[in-house]
């Protein structure tokens, strides 16, 4: 026998069917994700890089340095996790949301635990993107985090100037793409504060560098990082 909120939440799924949190198709009622992604989907498992968030064997980086303290990322960016970012970007899904997060919390635990966190920030949008989306895919993970690790949220940073996407811009030129762009809104939130830094996509470091730069230079004590997904690893040359 069902109890009456399993009842209620087999009813409601049959009434609005569940879709995969990372392609979107519909599922059976009280799965996550469909067959097909699951298959696909790459973990990024340790022992992880913590200069590119990879795991280390896939680390191809060469150790450089960035203003985030330590970054960690759940999925690669490829199949599955990379249609997972991409419907994030296009749909505020609140059950897309609530597992990624629960993903998320778990590798924080795993790579920050030992760190007591003061606050959680997120990667910010300008108002005019922000607008025209209707919401910031990384400040809906931030703050879904926040209540998972019970942090909480510091909406600190801001986006000053509209930027060629990212993922649009060559790779030798995204560290120029954000340079000087985001600023602190509230210096006394920050100073002294270990701050989680959090993103849906890293690929080359750039943005978190910057906002991770701008946080140390208002008096953040340590800014460690976590993100959704990272860039694929390339193949070194000995698999090409």
């Amino acid at each position: 026998m069902f109890g009456w909120k399993e009842l209620v939440r087999r009813l409601v799924a049959v009434l609005m069917p569940e879709r995969c949190v990372f392609c979107g198709d519909v599922i059976p009622p009280l799965h996550v994700c469909c067959d097909a992604c699951r298959e696909t989907l790459l973990i990024v498992t340790p022992p992880i890089c913590t200069y590119c968030g990879r795991t280390k064997e896939d680390c191809m980086c060469r150790k450089r340095r960035y203003a985030y303290d330590k970054v960690a990322a759940v999925f690669y960016y490829c199949d599955a996790g990379k249609a997972g970012v991409l419907r994030l970007k296009r749909y505020d899904d609140p059950q897309a949301i609530d597992y990624f997060a629960d993903q998320m919390a778990a590798v924080v635990r795993r790579e920050h635990g030992h760190l007591m966190l003061d606050g959680i920030a997120y990667v910010p949008m300008t108002k005019r993107d922000e607008r025209k989306r209707e919401y910031n895919q990384g400040a809906l993970l931030a703050r879904a985090l926040s209540k998972r690790l019970n942090v909480p949220m510091l909406p600190v940073l801001k986006k000053l100037y509209q930027t060629n996407p990212q993922k649009a811009t060559e790779p030798w030129y995204r560290s120029g793409n954000v340079l000087g762009v985001f600023d602190v809104t509230d210096e006394d939130a920050v100073r002294d504060k270990t701050i989680l830094l959090v993103d849906d996509l890293l690929t080359t470091g750039a943005t978190l560098h910057e906002c991770a730069k701008m946080l140390k230079i208002y008096g953040a004590k340590a800014v460690p990082a976590v993100a959704l997904c990272v860039g694929k690893p390339k193949k070194k040359p000995d698999e090409l």
